[in-house]
């Protein structure tokens, strides 16, 4: 899916049924260059590595079905 982002404060969220890990996995951001990730609400563990936000999940890590990201660009 397209995701419009613009110049400023973008907000991500997303809602879902909450659920368990069934397996450990990984997911990675890769925001623009000179972007800056000011709030994370995940499950799971996550670090900001420059404008990057890479997130680790256990196997059997309750997902409580809502995530967000807020960044600036």
């Amino acid at each position: 899916a397209d995701i419009e982002l613009r110049k400023g404060r973008n907000v991500y969220e997303n809602i879902y049924e909450a659920t368990y890990a069934e397996y450990d996995y990984s997911s990675y951001w890769y925001l623009p260059k000179g972007s800056r990730i000011i709030e994370v609400i995940i499950d799971g563990t996550w670090e900001i590595e420059g404008e990057n936000l890479i997130i680790y999940v256990k196997k059997n890590t309750r997902i409580r079905g809502y995530e967000k990201i807020t960044f600036i660009i």
